[in-house]
């Protein structure tokens, strides 16, 4: 038995509606099973201060590694030498009462004298004297003359003379040290101490 044409029609027309409805339903059954996603709650945020970039950066370096220290070395510089000490001048001889200045000038000068000291009218003094006058002559130093007792006015300039025996002569070299010859002595032995008082 044929079917007709509109009634074919009518039945797919009628699968049709059928299927979309099922398809309708099982999605909506599907989205009604399936657990909506709750979203996860923030993180809290530790209470730790953010440093800068540039802290940071340097944290981190110095956590890693810290940098060694160099000590620049130590140079010891040689302390100056002390400036020499320059030699204190001669003590200027003072000048006392009844000195001759021609004396005073020549231990300035740094020249060699010759003191005659005697007892008018002795003997012996005169042969000294004439001693004497050949060391004056010869130009071996100055020579400078006077009585025993008035020694101690000499003492200023070369210090204490202590005369045992007169007459007497006193050498004084260059450097004012006083060598005494006491009692006689002739020509030949007194030019000789005086040269060796000039040496």
């Amino acid at each position: 038995m044929a079917i007709s044409r509109p009634l074919v029609l009518a039945l797919l027309a009628s699968v049709l509606t059928a299927a979309t409805y099922l398809v309708a339903v099982n999605g909506r059954s599907e989205e009604s099973s399936t657990p909506v996603a709750t979203p996860a709650p923030p993180r809290a945020e530790a209470n730790t201060p953010k440093l800068p970039a540039k802290r940071r950066v340097s944290a981190q370096r110095g956590a890693v590694a810290a940098k060694p220290t160099v000590r620049k070395p130590v140079v010891r510089r040689p302390a100056k030498p002390a400036p020499a000490a320059r030699p204190r001048a001669a003590a200027r001889p003072r000048a006392a009462a009844g000195v001759p200045r021609g004396l005073v000038r020549a231990l300035e000068q740094g020249r060699t004298v010759v003191l005659f000291f005697y007892e008018p009218g002795g003997i012996e003094d005169a042969q000294v004297a004439a001693a004497v006058r050949a060391v004056e002559r010869r130009g071996l130093a100055r020579v400078f003359r006077d009585r025993a007792s008035d020694v101690d006015r000499y003492t200023p300039l070369l210090g204490k003379l202590e005369l045992a025996q007169v007459p007497a002569v006193v050498i004084v070299d260059r450097a004012r040290k006083a060598h005494v010859v006491e009692g006689f002595v002739d020509e030949p032995t007194l030019v000789q101490e005086v040269r060796d008082a000039r040496r």
